[in-house]
């Protein structure tokens, strides 16, 4: 496992899903001008699509699940196919399997190819923890030390980011462990996808969250204040709900809302498996282009 040498802890005041219509992502334009591709949420907690973010993502993470779709400009819709084995296609979504940069074509109803968009897929170099439950009324990130207390019962969500710290859009699968179950609790939830952290006692534990062969861990210190913070900040500073995160691809239904209490060491999220590829891919070359 390789381990990140960074730490991001996102506070947010409120929580959005991709259902809100102010927290989907804006529209881009095809390459060739005849019409507009939309990135889709893959489900709620795609950690792109929380918040008023209304900026076309600039990278899909590796082993992500996206959906995209495609309107000309006589409104009419598009079969969106992808014409590079970086993204595979399946029954319930687009499939980020390998890195580089992937033309996706917008075909019509006769299958002629109306236009194109490249989008770029990298691997995730680090995470971000998003956490909600409380009455957190202020953003904060890079912390490296989470602040909880007794009592308190907190909702986490990863999201993935890349090399330079921003945030890559995607569901992914994630694993989950704490280094002392009989401090901090870890209740994994929706395939991994997010989990429940419960505080039992004052003192010392690390957090681990895995996705692939990335590991992040988070050091947590609880003590006895009803209100949790993320590291310096004063009681005066304290927070409380966050959105965000990645889900697994079984999670597109609902997934499931509780797992069982982590044991010693911490367990993985249970076993969803990705749906596989059965569209074809269509054939096209690609240009040197990020994506919009």
């Amino acid at each position: 496992m390789r381990w990140a040498n960074t730490w991001h802890v996102l506070l947010v005041l409120g929580a959005y899903g991709c259902g809100d219509s102010d927290s989907k992502p804006s529209s881009s334009q095809g390459e060739l001008g005849r019409g507009d591709f939309t990135y889709g949420c893959y489900n709620s907690t795609d950690s792109f699509c929380t918040g008023n973010r209304h900026d076309f993502p600039e990278a899909i993470a590796l082993d992500g699940w996206f959906e995209l779709d495609f309107v000309d400009m006589s409104g009419r819709a598009g079969r969106i196919v992808s014409g590079s084995a970086a993204i595979e296609e399946a029954d319930l979504g687009l499939h980020a399997v390998r890195p580089g940069l992937a033309a996706m074509l917008a075909l019509s109803g006769d299958s002629e190819v109306v236009d194109l968009l490249h989008v770029r897929v990298l691997a995730v170099d680090d995470l971000q923890l998003v956490l909600s439950g409380g009455a957190l009324d202020r953003r904060a990130a890079s912390y490296d030390t989470l602040e909880l207390s007794t009592g308190e019962s907190l909702l986490a969500r990863p999201g993935p980011l890349d090399k330079r710290g921003e945030a890559m859009a995607g569901v992914l699968e994630y694993d989950w462990s704490s280094s002392d179950p009989s401090i901090l609790m870890v209740t994994a939830r929706r395939d991994g996808a997010e989990a429940t952290l419960t505080p039992l006692q004052v003192g010392q534990a690390t957090l681990v969250v895995t996705t692939g062969e990335l590991e992040v861990s988070f050091d947590v210190v609880v003590d006895d204040r009803r209100e949790p913070s993320v590291g310096d900040a004063g009681a005066d500073d304290d927070a409380g709900a966050v959105s965000d995160g990645g889900v697994p691809p079984s999670g597109l239904n609902g997934g499931t809302d509780a797992g069982a209490p982590m044991a010693e060491g911490g367990a993985s999220a249970s076993d969803g498996g990705s749906p596989g590829s059965d569209a074809g891919v269509a054939d096209a070359s690609t240009s040197e282009g990020g994506a919009q």
